[in-house]
């Protein structure tokens, strides 16, 4: 907690300026400043303040998902709001009523955190409306007339979003390829000198935006967009193999050729870079002149050259990554071209979901209803925390109660490094936002208008700074409520204190809460750590059976089990960081877990250098891999049920000696083959010495909590 608390007021005065978010800030501030405007024009401002609490919440909704995603995100948060500023207003003068009634919104909501960030906000700021309302004694008619405000308002910031279509269109798109080839580039610029793997989170991101496209963008954009995030990863591929190579000549001493190999990535990451700043750039480079034009024209230029003097394998590998940059290059330059793409250029596009799909969410939150689930324990954990903070409010002399609610519901989360710098960075920034609103409304004294400005520009800040600095958005956050507020009348000189007495309380709350029941990322960590080893096993075991028949490959599916290995990669390094943040455990050593994380990078840089360099479908069958490839899926598969089923550690793998009978047969001829299983046999031995020297039944223990 002293550790925590350090950081917290560090991040007070820090902010990451790449992930401001001006333009986003400024549309959000604008949907809230315009009802505000005209309510205030024709004397009710009370109306105008519904409205704009319902713009900013979903404007706050707005960044989740990219087109149709967002939309629906957006309309969904509009529309329960309204449902719950109805419920709240209805019930906001029965105590009882209230405490079940809010208790029962935190478990809905606790429970939406299992569809990801987008159930996660409309659940919170569902919450948050029936929770401010309730504070407010109203009629039913009138809690029917702020729904429809709140309503109104939601749907306004929505048409502000959907209006910018038909000026966006690929540009969501043209960013988050780009940004896949960015990543590539700082890979060859330096990563692959540390011996990692190339970033994997812009192909996801990138994948996601493809897959919910701007649905007013032409159709044979998109599929250049699609064919460049293919090739894309055909050069992660070849980089990882390329990296993998370098690490092999520095570790036998051969420095002459790891500096060439240097080169060769160095040039690599200038061609990247030129394809990635095209893609953004407002003129595409291949239509004017200089270097990125260059690069994109004659990609790797003097390579051929190096590659003479480098080792076949890894002068194959330069030869393929050659190949992948120039095939960007090629689909690059016709992206604003008339033709039609090529049909080889990447995989089909994948169907079109609904724009309001109800069968998935709602078996996903069933599949949830039970114990082991984080999004239920987080839930129940959610709504007794709100009933208490209901009771205390009702029980206890607090103005302005309804803060210590709002407090608890948005400071407890579902993992305990979120729950704890929240709690802290909330209170921080609730204490500067609060004393600076409540000086400036209760002793300025400004009016309606001035009041209007200065809700609009808190607005525009704590969206500006919503993923750049928590404590800053909390303080700008709460410098819009106080505004917003003070135009149905001013606060007195000690609402500022209340305030603070009452973020402190809400705040504290919700640390006692998860401390008292708390879901430790060490005890969830070994299913995450599982299933990443189910999904390398998986694989692996399909790059080893194309080797082993290249006429029955299947790309589409060999591609899909790269994506789901991307992905648990990802999922899975996640989880490990908040296991880092947590008091250490014997559930799941941090030892155990990095040592898994480092096995699998190793893992699957071999996995990915034999897909890059996959036998054609014509080539001979090498049946020799087939029992290997058999074995290693296996294996991991043994392994991944220990982690996450708490299984008994296999007292031994058969990996090694199926290889080493593989490489007996198959000699020197396919050395590239031998060498890479070498290392992935190396790795998921490994991984099994890591369980067994942990304890056959890891995860089992309980005890060691501090």
């Amino acid at each position: 907690m002293p550790g925590q608390l350090r950081r917290s007021v560090g991040n007070l005065h820090r902010l990451e300026p790449a992930l401001l978010a001006p333009a986003e800030a400024l549309r959000v501030a604008l949907g809230v400043v315009l009802p505000l405007v005209v309510a205030v024009a024709v004397g009710h401002p009370a109306e105008g303040v519904a409205a704009a609490a319902g713009a900013l919440s979903v404007g706050f909704a707005s960044f989740q998902g990219v087109y149709r995603t967002r939309a629906r995100a957006m309309v969904l948060t509009a529309c329960g709001m309204a449902v719950s500023t109805l419920v709240g207003g209805t019930v906001g003068g029965q105590p009882v009523v209230l405490v079940l009634v809010t208790a029962l919104w935190a478990l809905g909501a606790g429970l939406l955190t299992a569809l990801g960030p987008p159930g996660t906000v409309i659940g919170l700021q569902c919450t948050v409306a029936l929770i401010i309302v309730a504070d407010f004694a109203m009629t039913p008619q009138q809690a029917l007339g702020r729904a429809a405000l709140v309503l109104a308002g939601g749907l306004l910031q929505t048409l502000l979003v959907v209006g910018l279509w038909p000026l966006r269109t690929r540009g969501q798109e043209r960013r988050a390829v780009a940004d896949a080839f960015a990543a590539l580039a700082r890979y060859a610029a330096d990563g692959a000198t540390r011996g990692a793997l190339p970033e994997a989170d812009p192909f996801a991101d990138a994948a996601t935006a493809l897959a919910d496209a701007n649905p007013l963008g032409q159709d044979r954009v998109l599929a250049r967009f699609r064919a460049l995030l293919h090739v894309a990863e055909r050069a992660r591929m070849e980089l990882a193999a390329l990296g993998r190579a370098r690490a092999q000549l520095a570790r036998d001493g051969r420095a002459t050729e790891v500096s060439r190999v240097d080169e060769l990535m160095g040039s690599a990451a200038r061609v990247l870079t030129g394809i990635a700043e095209a893609l953004t750039g407002t003129r595409l480079p291949w239509h004017g002149s200089g270097a990125a034009t260059r690069g994109l024209t004659d990609p790797l230029r003097g390579a051929t050259t190096l590659e003479e003097q480098l080792p076949g394998q890894v002068a194959a590998v330069s030869r393929g990554l050659r190949g992948q940059l120039r095939a960007a290059a090629r689909i690059a330059a016709g992206l604003e071209a008339d033709e039609d793409p090529l049909t080889d250029d990447g995989p089909p596009p994948a169907a079109r979901r609904p724009f309001m799909p109800v069968r998935g969410p709602l078996l996903t939150v069933r599949a949830n209803l039970n114990l082991r689930s984080e999004s239920f324990r987080h839930a129940i954990r959610l709504a007794a925390a709100l009933a208490v903070a209901s009771v205390l409010v009702t029980v206890l002399p607090l103005e302005r109660g309804y803060w210590v609610s709002l407090s608890t519901l948005v400071v407890l989360r579902p993992d305990y490094s979120g729950t704890m710098s929240r709690g802290i960075e909330r209170i921080l920034g609730t204490l500067v936002g609060s004393v600076v609103a409540t000086v400036v409304a209760a002793e300025l004294r400004p009016g309606p208008w001035a009041l209007v400005v200065l809700v609009g520009l808190s607005a525009f800040l704590s969206v500006a700074t919503f993923r750049a600095s928590y404590p800053v958005f909390a303080a700008f956050l709460t410098c819009y409520v106080v505004f917003l507020i003070s135009l149905t009348g001013l606060p007195s000189g000690t609402a500022g204190l209340d305030r603070l007495i009452d973020t402190v309380v809400g705040g504290l709350l919700a640390m006692l809460a998860y401390r008292l029941w708390p879901t430790w990322e060490s005890a969830r960590a070994g299913g995450t750590l599982g299933a990443l080893l189910e999904a390398q096993g998986q694989y692996g075991a399909a790059v080893l059976e194309a080797y082993a028949d290249p006429g029955a490959r299947r790309p589409e599916a060999l591609h899909r089990s790269l994506v789901a290995a991307r992905l648990a990669r990802s999922n899975a390094q996640a989880s490990v960081d908040r296991l880092l943040t947590e008091p250490d455990s014997d559930e799941m050593p941090r030892e155990t877990a990095l040592g898994v994380i480092a096995s699998v990078q190793l893992y699957a840089r071999s996995a990915m250098t034999l897909h890059a360099r996959l036998p054609l479908p014509d080539d001979p069958a090498v049946p020799q891999v087939a029992e290997l490839s058999r074995q290693v899926g296996a294996a991991m598969h043994r392994l991944a049920r220990t982690l996450r089923d708490r299984a008994p550690a296999p007292r031994q793998l058969p990996l090694r000696d199926v290889q080493t009978a593989m490489r007996a047969v198959l000699g020197a001829a396919s050395g590239l083959l031998v060498s890479e299983t070498d290392a992935m046999v190396d790795a998921v031995d490994t991984i099994h010495h890591l369980l067994t020297d942990t304890g056959a039944d890891t995860g089992s223990a309980s005890a060691g909590r501090p």
